[in-house]
């Protein structure tokens, strides 16, 4: 656990290795009254001209914790391709006519969006399904604290994951910053279900929740939701 405490404290003093991780933006959209199912046809539209420009698209359907979102989330595989699908997206003619055309009679109001770099540099975009269902945990880390929750993160990953779940962890924006979001991936809601379940018998997630300071991070919001097939 030594060498883990070293690479961690390396990774935050070369911030360097974000350069080459993957980055999602997050856009989360509200329906207009009576457009739910207009949004997410304008979502699926625009994940069309996106992806054909080679970006990674997922449109997820927010559930509890949530005011009933939809996320529109765009994946790259890193801050240079992130910049290079950017130039093109306005330089795309297609995609300047349906901004257009949507803008002229809106179908749903942006109310919250980030972007948020994965800490894991071997993970790739491709590697997130159209499908499956998901939890996110947000955390606001203490002053100072910062290495001592990215360790426990990286503890927490290895044991939620021999217990059912497929994890990803991010720092919201495009550098090292103090909030942290903790996600666990799953195929089906069963599949979380049984996670939990696990979870809650596993002595040795007790005994590692029991080792963590709960001073070092507050946790500031939980969602689920799924990422819907289109």
């Amino acid at each position: 656990m030594k060498s883990l405490k070293f690479i961690l404290l390396g990774l935050l003093l070369n911030t360097s290795f974000l350069v080459k991780s993957e980055v999602a933006e997050v856009f989360s959209w509200k329906a207009n009254p009576g457009k739910t199912a207009e949004m997410i046809e304008n979502m699926a539209e625009a994940a069309g001209i996106q992806r054909a420009l080679g970006a990674h698209v997922t449109i997820n359907q927010l559930d509890v914790g949530s005011q009933q979102q939809v996320d529109y989330v765009i994946r790259f595989d890193s801050l240079e391709e992130w910049g290079a699908s950017r130039d093109k997206l306005q330089a795309s003619e297609e995609w300047n006519s349906f901004l257009a055309r949507i803008g002229s009679d809106p179908s749903g109001t942006l109310e919250l969006s980030f972007a948020a770099a994965n800490l894991d540099p071997n993970t790739k975009s491709s590697s997130f399904p159209n499908s499956g269902v998901y939890g996110v945990w947000v955390w606001e880390v203490a002053n100072g604290r910062l290495p001592e929750v990215l360790e426990n993160f990286a503890k927490a990953k290895v044991i939620h994951e021999k217990l059912g779940a497929r994890v990803e962890y991010y720092s919201e924006g495009l550098g090292l910053s103090n909030t942290l979001h903790y996600v666990g991936l799953f195929d089906t809601w069963s599949d979380m279900a049984s996670f939990l379940s696990n979870a809650a018998s596993s002595q040795e997630l007790q005994a590692f929740q029991a080792s963590v300071d709960p001073d070092s991070a507050t946790l500031v919001r939980q969602i689920t939701g799924r990422t819907l097939p289109l």
